[in-house]
C-alpha cells in the first residue's frame, strides 16, 4: 500500500501535486506500539511536496523507513532484556524521536557505515542490545559484533 501511494506521487505530473495531495516533509510511524511523525528534514512540516521535490521526498521517506524497519528487524536481544522489557520500549522511544540525520548517525554507529546491505536477507551481523553493568561508558559497542551494551535505567533522560 505505501509503494502505491508513493508511486502515485512520483507518477503525478500536473502542476497542482501539493494542492492534490496535501502533504509535506513529514511521515507518520506507528512500530511496535508506538506512534510517531516525523520531519524528513529540518523544518520539514512548512515545505509543501511538489512537483520539483517529489522525488526528494520519496527517496528520503523511504531510507528513513527503511533504516527503522531494518534496524528492529535485525535486533536480538541478550541477558536480561526482551522485546517488551521497560529499558528496550525506552531505547525504542528514543530512537524514534530521531530525525534523518541522527538515525543515519546511529547506524553509522551500529555497522561502520550509513549504507544498508544491498542482499539484507544474507545479513548475518544482528544489532544485539544486551544488559551490561559497568555504567561509566555506555551506551558501548563491540569492536567484534553489532553489539550495543545498555544499562538499565529508568527514563528517557
Amino acid at each position: 500500500m505505501l509503494s502505491r501511494s508513493l508511486q502515485a506521487i512520483l507518477d503525478y505530473d500536473k502542476d497542482d501535486l501539493a494542492e492534490v495531495f496535501g502533504l509535506t516533509f513529514v511521515i507518520s510511524l506507528s512500530l511496535l506500539g508506538y506512534s510517531k511523525e516525523v520531519e524528513l528534514k529540518e523544518n520539514g512540516a512548512e515545505i509543501a511536496v511538489t512537483q520539483e521535490n517529489k522525488a526528494e521526498f520519496v527517496k528520503v521517506g523511504v531510507f528513513y523507513i527503511f533504516i527503522t524497519i531494518f534496524i528492529l528487524q535485525n535486533t536480538e536481544y541478550k541477558r536480561v532484556y526482551y522485546a517488551d522489557h521497560e529499558v528496550i520500549r525506552c531505547f525504542w522511544e528514543v530512537f524514534f524521536e530521531f530525525t534523518l540525520e541522527k538515525r543515519k548517525k546511529f547506524l553509522q554507529f551500529l555497522m561502520g557505515t550509513t549504507r544498508i546491505p544491498l542482499q539484507v536477507h544474507r545479513f548475518d551481523r544482528c544489532f544485539i542490545i544486551a544488559h551490561h553493568f559497568i555504567t561509566s561508558i555506555f551506551p558501548y559497542l563491540s569492536k567484534h559484533a553489532v553489539l550495543c551494551r545498555l544499562i538499565h535505567w529508568h527514563g528517557k533522560e
